[in-house]
């Protein structure tokens, strides 16, 4: 973890991501060898029993969302903790129609993956910490976007929760060249 980057000091980041749970670690590490600089802004310690993340929860993972764990080089750090879905019955109580998938019968070794969220967390957290700038704990508090050479505008920090990544620009706003996250 670092202390310099994300603070009131002007450092730059190409990709700011509110939270390290699983989807915000899942982006630090996709995005990992992009050429981007990438921080994650967490306000939770992994250890913590407050940890909303990673917990004793479980996830249902589709076939894709294990070839995307694959695709990281996390899956065989994940896949003895997690259990095989061979069948999945669905309907609708109290009315008459239902339908049964069965693994064996599509001819697939599983039709998804029930894991733990711990588990997912376990593999995930390193791995986010090796491609990203990790601040924990902490919380972005605002931002500024920087229009073209030196003019600044303030953000609400209610703006910067929903606005996602922090890097702004694109043909839908011209001119705008970047957006610093706040945190402390």
């Amino acid at each position: 973890m670092s202390g310099a980057g994300l603070c009131r000091d002007g450092s730059d980041f190409d990709v700011v991501i509110a939270g390290g749970g699983l989807v915000g670690a899942s982006l630090a590490v996709a995005l990992r060898g992009s050429g981007l600089s990438v921080a994650v802004v967490e306000p939770v310690e992994p250890a913590a029993d407050s940890q909303p993340s990673f917990d004793d929860r479980q996830t249902a993972l589709a076939p894709t969302s294990r070839r995307f764990f694959q695709n990281l080089g996390l899956w065989e750090a994940i896949e003895p903790g997690v259990a095989a879905i061979q069948q999945i019955h669905v309907s609708d109580r109290g009315h008459g129609g239902f339908t049964r998938l069965n693994a064996a019968e599509e001819g697939l070794p599983a039709l998804g993956h029930v894991a733990p969220n711990r588990v997912l967390g376990a593999a995930l957290r390193p791995a986010m910490e090796a491609a990203a700038t990790v601040f924990c704990p902490a919380e972005i508090v605002d931002t500024e976007l920087v229009y073209g050479v030196g003019a600044e505008a303030p953000v609400p920090a209610t703006a910067a929760a929903s606005a996602g990544p922090a890097r702004v620009g694109g043909d839908s706003a011209p001119g705008v060249s970047d957006a610093r996250p706040v945190a402390r």
